[in-house]
């Protein structure tokens, strides 16, 4: 859990830096974390955080660019390609894990993929565009962040991102969304609720 401190004005509590030293610690490669902004407080925020994240470790590099659309923290590979995966939000409450475990996979070694999940990704062969809409209160918003974003650092084909509904008033009024999490899938197909990684596959196929 993220946590801003007014004394300090840290982002992470101390008690959640020590746990994530043998998690960062773990990295098989580097990775950059591009904090993509404009002149908004939320890129301000988004901007602090990340470079207090990279700050925890050698194996995170900050990077930042500015952007017209939505800002947001975008993970990139060593090798400077993206991994597809976009945090629109500062990653706190439930969030903050999907963020861990997104680094974790793109720097690898990663979580496992199901062996008949990795065979199904082998037969996306167009390119899939998911946006998850959450609340950083929701309990069951982190399953299909997690998911959506797992199955983006598996495969070239996808990109996952996380949109924190508090932001992007205009997104909810355009898809209506009533409830979270929301995925829509290529700008058209909107699902509503909690789905695991086997679920979210069988629907992009």
């Amino acid at each position: 859990m993220v946590q801003k401190e007014d004394d300090d004005m840290n982002f992470i509590s101390a008690d959640i830096r020590k746990k994530l030293e043998p998690i960062l610690a773990k990295f098989e490669h580097k990775v950059i974390l591009k904090a993509w902004i404009d002149d908004s407080e939320f890129s301000m925020e988004l901007k602090n955080f990340a470079k207090e994240f990279c700050s925890l470790t050698a194996n995170v590099l900050y990077e930042e660019g500015i952007i017209e659309g939505a800002p947001g923290l975008e993970i990139i590979r060593e090798d400077e390609t993206s991994s597809g995966i976009i945090f629109h939000s500062v990653p706190g409450g439930h969030e903050f894990n999907s963020f861990v475990l997104a680094l974790y996979n793109v720097g690898g070694p990663g979580q496992d993929l199901d062996p008949a999940v990795e065979k199904k990704l082998e037969h996306i062969q167009k390119t899939v565009h998911i946006q998850v809409v959450v609340s950083l209160s929701c309990t069951m918003c982190p399953e299909v962040v997690i998911a959506t974003q797992r199955l983006a650092a598996a495969s070239p084909k996808i990109t996952a991102e996380m949109y924190d509904v508090q932001h992007f008033p205009a997104l909810r009024k355009k898809y209506n969304i009533m409830s979270v999490p929301c995925m829509i899938v290529n700008d058209t197909e909107v699902y509503f609720g909690k789905k695991n990684i086997s679920e979210i596959i069988d629907l992009l196929l």
